[in-house]
């Protein structure tokens, strides 16, 4: 392992609680599909993440998108009405044969929700 990547793994076992393996890879980098570790060799990405869509890294039409919203509004709760929410909500209901469209804060309540619904 390079020195680069020691430091990495050393600091982080100083600064995190262990609830995982890692693998022994320490990235510093990420465009589209492809990775840079911490010395500079190149991996393709067939990850992506936990749970997450594989969108790529610093794809340019995603970072220009989450900049210009992210300076009008970032993380707004369902607690309150949003135009941005009804345009998904009607975007997502055009592709489906339902009527209404359910948003919630996480995966839990995302499956409660199924259960709820199919007992209903």
């Amino acid at each position: 392992m390079s020195h680069a990547f020691n430091a990495v793994k050393a600091e982080e076992e100083h600064l995190l609680c262990r609830s995982y393996s890692r693998y022994p890879l320490a990235i510093a980098r990420g465009k589209g599909a492809r990775l840079w570790d911490v010395d500079g060799k190149e991996y393709v990405d067939l990850l992506a993440g936990i749970a997450v869509a594989g969108l790529g890294h610093c794809n340019d039409e995603i970072c220009e998108t989450l900049e210009r919203q992210c300076r009008k509004l970032w993380h707004v709760s369902n607690l309150f009405y949003q135009q941005e929410q009804l345009d998904l909500a009607r975007l997502l209901l055009s592709t489906s044969h339902h009527g209404k469209a359910f948003f919630c804060n996480s995966g839990a309540e995302a499956n409660e929700a199924c259960i709820k619904l199919a007992r209903r």
